[in-house]
């Protein structure tokens, strides 16, 4: 049998710690540190969320100049 799209355990990990604070924008390396995913898995999941409409995202300018800009989940 399939698993159902957007069903894999660290999937349902992520959604379990946005739906924790469900109106609150979150940034990815603070979703890695509280689901334990590395981003190699977790930045794939947001993409496909967000890609999805599952997911709302946005860019941050950096805080200070020559440094990434940062994304963050909401």
């Amino acid at each position: 049998m399939p698993r159902l799209p957007h069903s894999s355990p660290q999937t349902l990990h992520v959604f379990e710690a946005l739906l924790a604070a469900p109106d609150a924008w979150r940034y990815g390396y603070d979703l890695s540190r509280e689901t334990g995913l590395a981003s190699g898995s977790l930045y794939p999941i947001l993409m496909r969320l967000a890609e999805g409409a599952l997911l709302e995202t946005r860019w941050e300018p950096a805080e200070q100049p020559g440094r990434p800009r940062a994304t963050s989940t909401g």
